[in-house]
């Protein structure tokens, strides 16, 4: 039996949350029906000010979140502290042990400390995406190295975090599986760009190629720094939209219409070396063509499109895809789909959960 821990708002809910990932949320939804947690205590996000309150519909998901004090400087502290030791104290009064954590982020850092170092509670980690230049990340680098066992959803982590725990990776997570889609004609020309709108995200690569690529047309939905930059361009360049900050539902819409999606990150920057984007995973469901421009050592080479991080290389791809033959299109498609449900299934997940668990008996 296990206990999860994690950043947790209803999928819903997320788009009206400054900060919140869908991503990140949907995984944890995944993981949460993957490995049926005896409970699940989720915390809110310490940048939101006043205390939320949701309605999860699992009675296992219980939501932690203190505004006892102002949330700003020392008080801000203060709240995070009553969260944490709310949970330590539940935990402990539950006897419970296997207790996973969605990343070791500072919020839960403390919890992780007491129950692992103190009261040797068998502790594991999920980890997605890590920057470890960071200095928070050095610390829970540290840390992790405590612990009883990690699932790394990067490759690239495993020997980062050395030897002496036993690492799986685990490139994502399936969650519920979408409908085949019936077949219709491909939309060649477009493009979906879709997360955070960030410089290391890769959205301003996006722009400078699709504004010299008129005959492609790039749609593009998310929240991030760079959304006054892609007002400009789209402004400018009839060929790309900017959607907006979508809701899941509304995103689901947008992502049905395109064959082509774009998964853009430098690989000289830091914080992307240890990144495994999860929407990789969902765009594979969903049988869409991923353009990458990071080769992942996790995923087999045919069921996605990867190039340099720069724009000759960018361009010369896409327009490489978009003189596919219907035929080819729909195998890439379609294997891409058959690699998600034979390698990521929630049987595959709860197998690595297991395993993790039972050597650490």
């Amino acid at each position: 039996m296990s206990i999860f821990i994690a950043q947790l708002f209803p999928k819903n809910k997320v788009v009206d949350i400054k900060g919140a990932s869908q991503a990140g949320i949907n995984f944890c939804f995944n993981f949460i029906d993957a490995i049926q947690p005896t409970h699940v205590y989720a915390y809110q996000l310490s940048s939101v000010t006043e205390k939320l309150a949701f309605d999860f519909e699992n009675d296992k998901i219980e939501y932690i979140a203190s505004r006892s004090f102002p949330n700003r400087s020392v008080f801000k502290a203060l709240n995070i502290l009553a969260e944490n030791f709310k949970i330590i104290f539940s935990i402990i009064k539950r006897g419970e042990n296997n207790i996973w954590f969605y990343n070791l982020t500072p919020q839960v850092i403390l919890i992780y400390s007491v129950l692992r170092l103190l009261f040797r509670k068998k502790c594991f980690i999920v980890l997605a995406d890590f920057t470890p230049e960071l200095f928070r990340n050095k610390v829970a680098l540290q840390l992790m190295r405590y612990s009883n066992g990690v699932i790394s959803l990067s490759f690239e982590a495993k020997d980062m975090i050395g030897s002496k725990v036993s690492v799986i990776v685990k490139p994502g997570i399936l969650g519920d599986l979408p409908k085949q889609k019936s077949i219709r004609p491909i939309q060649r020309n477009n493009f979906l760009f879709s997360g955070s709108l960030s410089k290391y995200t890769g959205i301003e690569l996006a722009l400078q190629t699709f504004s010299n690529t008129p005959s492609l047309n790039l749609f593009i939905s998310g929240i991030g720094e760079s959304e006054q930059l892609i007002n400009e361009y789209a402004a400018k360049y009839p060929n790309i939209t900017y959607c907006g900050y979508l809701s899941f539902q509304e995103y689901v819409k947008v992502l049905d219409s395109v064959d082509f999606v774009l998964s853009l990150r430098d690989v000289s920057m830091g914080r992307n070396k240890y990144n495994f984007p999860s929407k990789i995973i969902e765009y594979f469901l969903h049988e869409k063509i991923v353009v990458s421009t990071k080769s992942y050592p996790t995923l087999d080479a045919d069921v996605y499109f990867c190039c340099d991080y720069d724009e000759p290389s960018l361009k010369e791809l896409l327009l490489k895809i978009n003189q596919l033959s219907d035929d080819n299109i729909r195998s890439v498609q379609t294997g891409a789909r058959n690699f998600a449900i034979d390698n990521l299934s929630n049987n595959s997940w709860a197998t690595a959960v297991s395993q993790l668990e039972s050597t650490n008996k």
